[in-house]
C-alpha cells in the first residue's frame, strides 16, 4: 500500500506540469476503506480468479495492440491539423512577425520537449502501477482492471501519435512575407493544444487507475483484519 500512495503522490505532483485545475480521480466502485462490513462489490472480488503476472503483462499487450488499431495515425493528425489551421481567419501582421520571428522558430521544438518529459514520466508510474498489480499473484483485485487498462493504452497510443504530429511540424522555417504564415503559427497552437489535452486525459486515467488498485488495497487489508 506506501507503493501505491507513493505512486499517487508523484502523479498528483506531475499535475502542475499538465494543466494545473485537473480534477483527480473519485474513489473506485462506492467502497469504503474504513468500513468493516464486507460490500457485494467484495464478495464479487473474491469470487475472482486469482490473475497472474503473465495474464496481466498479456491483458497490456493485448489492449496496447487494440489501441494502435483504433486511433488516428499521427500523419492523419498532421494533415487534419494542417487544414484545419488553414481555414482559419487569423493574421499575423509581418512587422510583428520578424520581431518575433526567433521564438516563433523554437516554439514548437520546446512545446514538444516539454511534452516530452511530462508523458515520460506518466508511462514511468503506469508502469509501475501495472508491475505493481501484476506481481500480486491475484492477492489485489480491481474489478474493471482490464477496462481500465484498455481505456489508458488507448489514451497512451492517441497522445504519442500528437506528439508525433506536433513534431512534425518543428523545424521549418517562418516566413514572415508569405500569406500562410499566419495558418503555420496557428497550426502550431493547435497542435500543442491537441497534446496538452491527451496528455491531462492519459493523467486523469492513469490517478483513477492507481485511486482503484489503493481502494482494493485498503478494503482488503480491513477484510483481513
Amino acid at each position: 500500500m506506501k507503493k501505491i500512495t507513493t505512486i499517487l503522490i508523484a502523479v498528483f505532483a506531475l499535475a502542475f506540469y499538465v494543466v494545473p485545475s485537473t480534477v483527480f480521480a473519485q474513489r473506485a466502485n462506492g467502497q469504503d476503506p474504513s468500513g468493516t462490513a464486507t460490500s457485494p462489490s467484495v464478495v464479487q472480488q473474491a469470487n475472482q480468479p486469482a490473475q497472474s503476472q503473465s495474464g496481466v503483462r498479456a491483458m497490456v499487450d493485448q489492449a496496447a495492440n487494440q489501441a494502435g488499431q483504433q486511433v488516428t495515425s499521427a500523419s492523419d493528425m498532421a494533415a487534419q491539423i494542417k487544414n484545419k489551421s488553414e481555414s482559419t481567419s487569423l493574421k499575423v501582421r509581418q512587422e510583428i512577425c520578424e520581431q518575433k520571428r526567433t521564438r516563433l522558430q523554437s516554439s514548437t521544438q520546446k512545446m514538444y520537449q516539454g511534452a516530452e518529459s511530462v508523458k515520460k514520466n506518466l508511462d514511468k508510474m503506469y508502469e509501475r502501477a501495472v508491475n505493481f498489480y501484476a506481481n500480486g499473484d491475484g492477492q489485489l483485485t480491481v474489478p474493471d482492471f482490464e477496462q481500465k487498462i484498455q481505456k489508458l493504452e488507448l489514451i497512451k497510443q492517441l497522445a504519442t501519435n500528437q506528439m508525433t504530429a506536433l513534431q512534425t511540424r518543428e523545424g521549418s522555417d517562418i516566413d514572415c512575407a508569405d500569406a500562410k504564415t499566419a495558418a503555420r503559427l496557428e497550426g502550431d497552437r493547435l497542435a500543442g493544444q491537441e497534446v496538452k489535452s491527451m496528455l491531462k486525459q492519459y493523467q486523469t486515467e492513469l490517478v483513477d487507475l492507481i485511486s482503484s488498485m489503493r481502494s482494493a488495497s485498503a478494503t482488503e487489508g480491513t477484510d483481513n483484519e
